[in-house]
């Protein structure tokens, strides 16, 4: 329908380090390795959303390690929601993260600062969860892990 919202995930392996400042996704070519075979820059990456219709766009995960300049990119274009790791993390806890988030969301559509901060919290569904360490502004002061970046 014409007012479909969409939902990105990323997951996999993200940096900060690109020669343009924009951040980043990456994929390594043969499996074990660490070698960077493929990226996409935070700033194509927000072109793309931007040419493609950054109104249609509800929420953009990046589930992957240090995607806070990839965050900040898509933000600048105007993506609604994004929710991005600041520094490295374990697949076991991202993938813990979004379950919970994802969970919480199907149960409140459209509550995105709702759902991450319960998920944040650690007390989703009433259950004592480990909480996360979890920011919902744009970067100031001591670093968190977890940001919520709000267009």
């Amino acid at each position: 329908t014409g007012n479909t919202k969409l939902m990105f995930h990323v997951s996999g392996h993200g940096g900060g380090d690109d020669e343009n400042g924009s951040g980043g996704l990456y994929w390594n070519g043969k499996p074990g390795q660490k070698k960077r075979e493929r990226h996409v820059t935070g700033k194509i990456l927000a072109e793309l959303i931007l040419l493609n219709g950054v109104e249609k766009v509800a929420l953009f995960m990046l589930n992957a390690c240090c995607t806070l300049q990839t965050g900040l990119m898509l933000q600048a274009v105007g993506v609604e929601n994004v929710l991005c790791w600041q520094e490295r993390v374990k697949d076991s806890t991202s993938r813990e993260f979004a379950q919970r988030f994802y969970k919480l969301l199907s149960e409140s559509p459209g509550e995105c600062k709702r759902c991450f901060n319960i998920v944040c919290r650690g007390d989703a569904s009433g259950d004592r969860l480990r909480p996360f360490e979890c920011s919902a502004l744009p970067p100031s002061g001591a670093p968190p892990v977890w940001r919520f970046l709000l267009s």
